[in-house]
């Protein structure tokens, strides 16, 4: 008498293949969109962060004018990690504009000024 083999056939193999085959099909975009999202949420969250450093800046000496990344970072500035940061104060010293840049986001660039406050897509790059 023959003893009955267990396991499973070719074809049952292949539905669970098969159905792997497109769940990652559908994860794995979501995955990298998702991923950019959260590039973009941490260019936002360091220019949200400069912008307080940069009013600090301000209130300390009643310019922006001469404001650099150093300056921000001695009154508390941390960037997020794989985010740089440029500043650029306006000639006058009454305004700046800040480039937070980050690889992996849906923009290689957001820009934050004085006047908007809301950190915008932008094409451009850091130095």
């Amino acid at each position: 008498m023959r003893d009955a083999e267990a396991g499973f056939t070719l074809i049952e193999l292949l539905v669970v293949v098969a159905i792997v085959g497109i769940l990652s099909a559908v994860a794995i975009p979501s995955y990298a969109s998702y991923k950019a999202q959260g590039v973009d949420a941490q260019m936002g969250s360091s220019l949200r962060n400069a912008r307080t450093a940069s009013e600090a800046f301000f209130v300390k000496n009643g310019t922006y004018a001469g404001m650099a990344l150093a300056d921000l970072l001695s009154l508390g500035f941390r960037t997020t990690i794989g985010v740089s940061v440029d500043v650029t104060p306006s000639g006058d010293g009454n305004s700046y504009t800040l480039r937070a840049c980050a690889t992996g986001g849906t923009s290689p660039s957001f820009v934050a000024t004085s006047s908007s406050g809301a950190a915008t897509p932008d094409s451009g790059t850091c130095s």
